[in-house]
Order: structure tokens, then C-alpha cells, then sequence
């Protein structure tokens, strides 16, 4: 499969694994993968599915984060372990924005910076070439008293098939989206879905919704409305913000997104 170089917010290139991760929870003593995400911003921020998180909401309606935590393999196979913090998701899309405890450097205890995706909140054209990279097929267990995870990340290409500018259907996905073709499997749940003639995000892996008899039919969540979600307890250039809207996040420069 031909390799895509998704573009950062530097303008350099990075492969997918660079800003990409596996999103895994704790059950009984054992990792479980329940989806993957995509860094925005370059300490922690990040966006995924709602629904990756929707089994993890306590009987009051709070987030706990317990037990979930992202797996980011970096170029050389090093895999960092980020504990999510906090969580919150759009009332009415499948989006969430997480926010990951800082990876810190082993010697200088410094926070280390990680690769971010391009977004937009722009409508795309039918037809146009699409791809995803995404961790399906992760495997974990315990082999031998020692806890072992198997890691299959890979592209997925497709095309945008239809727009669906205010929602789907009232009951499934009352939101808006695209279909397309990219075959979602699972654990590719909340996986950014690029457009490859532009190099940004404009989507997410929603779970499959089939029903038609085509094998390779999925829905992405539009992003076009994740100006509306916001990241609480955020500290930016040493001034600490209770909230921050995504929206004002862009503005400030601290999210690529047009």
C-alpha cells in the first residue's frame, strides 16, 4: 500500500504513527483496546470517538478516566503510555476531545512535544480519495504472568461517497457526517479520516453502520463542528484557563485548523 505522510502544524511531514495512537482501558486486570485517537495540539490534547468513552461515564453522568490510556508508538517501536485525565464530548456528534497526562523526557523530566493533525471544518467533495490510520486488530493478554500487546496499525484508503451536512437519520446518526468506502474495523473507532488532496482531517471513524451487503461501506463524524467542544483545566504559556473552547483554541494558533 503507498505510503501517505500526513502534514503537521509545522508544516513537516509525519507518518501516521507520529500523531496517532491506540486508546486502551483496563477490564479485570487486563488492557483492552476500544479504539484509537489523534493529537491537536502538542502536549496531550486530542480527539477520538465518543463512544470510545461512553462505557467508561460513572452512575452520575462524570467522567472516569481510570483505567484508560493511550498507546503511542513512536518511530523506533517505543510505545508511550499517557494516562487519560479528562474527557468531554459534543451533546448531539460522536466527537470527544481527551487530554493526556504529559509524556516527560527520562533525564530532564521536561514535557516532551508530540505531532499533531491539520483539521477542517470545510464541507468536502464527493469522490474525493480518503484515508484513515488506525489501530484495528490490537490484541492484548497475559502470557506467562506478563502482559503482552500486539499492535497492527495501518492505512486505509477509500472514497467520500456521500455528505450529510445536518445528520443521517434521526436515531443512528443524528449528526453530521460523510459515507464512504474505507473499511472500519474495530478498534479504528475515533481514527482521523484525511483527505488526500488537502492533507487534513475532516472526519472520524464512526462504528459501523451496514445494512446494504457492501463489506467496505463506513460513516465518518464531520468535524464541522468541533469549534463547540472545549478542553477544562488548560494552562497556555504559563496562564492557567478553567475552559477553553476548541474555537478559541484555533484562533490563538494552538489548533491547525481552517
Amino acid at each position: 500500500m503507498t505510503k501517505f505522510a500526513f502534514a503537521t502544524a509545522n508544516g513537516a511531514a509525519a507518518q501516521g504513527y507520529d500523531a496517532i495512537f491506540a486508546i486502551m482501558k483496563v477490564v479485570d486486570g487486563r488492557w483492552h483496546p476500544i479504539g484509537t485517537g489523534f493529537f491537536i495540539m502538542t502536549h496531550g490534547v486530542f480527539l477520538t470517538a465518543w463512544h470510545v468513552f461512553h462505557d467508561a461515564l460513572a452512575e452520575k453522568g462524570a467522567m472516569n478516566c481510570n483505567g484508560i490510556a493511550a498507546f503511542h508508538m513512536l518511530p523506533d517501536t517505543t510505545i508511550l503510555l499517557g494516562q487519560l485525565l479528562r474527557s468531554c464530548h459534543h451533546t448531539r456528534s460522536d466527537i470527544a476531545v481527551g487530554v493526556l497526562a504529559e509524556a516527560l523526557h527520562d533525564s530532564t523530566g521536561a514535557p516532551l512535544a508530540n505531532k499533531v493533525m491539520r483539521l477542517t471544518t470545510h464541507p468536502q467533495q464527493e469522490d474525493s480519495e480518503i484515508v484513515t490510520w488506525a489501530y484495528p486488530r490490537t490484541s492484548a493478554g497475559i502470557e506467562e504472568g506478563v502482559h503482552k500487546i500486539r499492535f497492527s496499525p495501518n492505512f486505509y484508503n477509500g472514497f467520500i461517497e456521500e455528505h450529510f451536512p445536518i445528520q443521517r437519520d434521526n436515531h443512528l446518526m443524528p449528526f453530521p457526517c460523510y459515507r464512504g468506502s474505507i473499511e472500519v474495523l474495530g478498534g479504528a473507532s475515533g481514527g482521523p479520516v484525511v483527505n488526500l488532496d488537502n492533507g487534513r482531517v475532516f472526519g472520524l471513524n464512526c462504528p459501523g453502520v451496514n445494512g446494504s451487503g457492501y463489506a467496505n461501506l463506513s460513516h465518518y463524524s464531520s468535524l464541522s463542528v468541533v469549534g463547540e467542544l472545549w478542553v477544562d483545566d488548560i494552562s497556555i504559556d504559563g496562564q492557567h484557563h478553567d475552559r477553553l473552547m476548541i474555537s478559541e483554541l484555533v484562533t490563538r494558533g494552538l489548533v491547525d485548523c481552517n
